[in-house]
């Protein structure tokens, strides 16, 4: 997919109806804290400034989105109610189209977030949800990984996630690891994902690896 058809496809993606999804139960929509994403779904996106600047993908976002619910299911699904699973998989999707994160840092990402959930302070932090946690996990990822990632001003416009929400929870996270956010720390899990992609690719679309 090209840029310029990712920037079309999330055009026309409804918009979500809560920002949703903080990981604890009962699920009471009056205790969400995040912004209604009105204004990062009308009128086509980001910052155009953003857009221009991306890379081509090496992922079609759309795979990308389906292989992180199916293969991290067990760990979102109960923080996911039925009536947003869908609206949640197109947020996924529309922020991996708008920002674009490289491949590496997105196995990077899914390693941290995966040790988010079985981490209580990061889980029941009053700002914790599973939108919140996945745009914290790949924000970090793409700092550590990439030469000239994305600020978290850029990230909040296009998940309309608040600024202070992602400082806050990036800052807890790094304390909760002892700042250990290096890929070399997280290896394993980085290579175990890879294989998982991978797989799920020759499996599920059936592409030649």
């Amino acid at each position: 997919m090209t840029t310029s058809q990712a920037s079309r496809s999330v055009s026309t993606m409804p918009r979500l109806p809560s920002s949703m999804l903080r990981p604890q139960s009962p699920f009471v929509i009056d205790e969400l804290t995040h912004f209604y994403p009105e204004d990062a779904m009308n009128g086509g996106g980001p910052s155009q400034a953003y857009t221009l600047a991306q890379p081509s993908f090496a992922y079609d976002p759309q795979d990308m989105t389906y292989f992180i619910r199916e293969c991290m299911s067990e760990i979102i699904d109960p923080h996911v109610p039925d009536d947003y699973d869908e609206p949640f998989n197109r947020w996924i999707a529309y922020m991996l189209a708008c920002m674009q994160p490289e491949l590496s840092s997105i196995m990077l990402a899914l390693s941290y977030y995966e040790s988010m959930f079985s981490s209580e302070r990061m889980r029941v932090h009053e700002v914790a949800a599973a939108d919140s946690l996945l745009a914290t996990a790949l924000i970090l990822a793409e700092k550590v990984l990439r030469d000239c990632p994305w600020s978290n001003a850029a990230w909040s416009e296009v998940t309309t996630i608040p600024r202070r929400t992602l400082r806050e929870l990036e800052e807890l996270w790094c304390e909760e690891v002892g700042w250990r956010v290096q890929p070399f720390s997280w290896q394993r899990q980085m290579d175990e994902w890879s294989e998982d992609w991978r797989a799920w690719l020759e499996e599920d679309v059936g592409m030649d690896m």
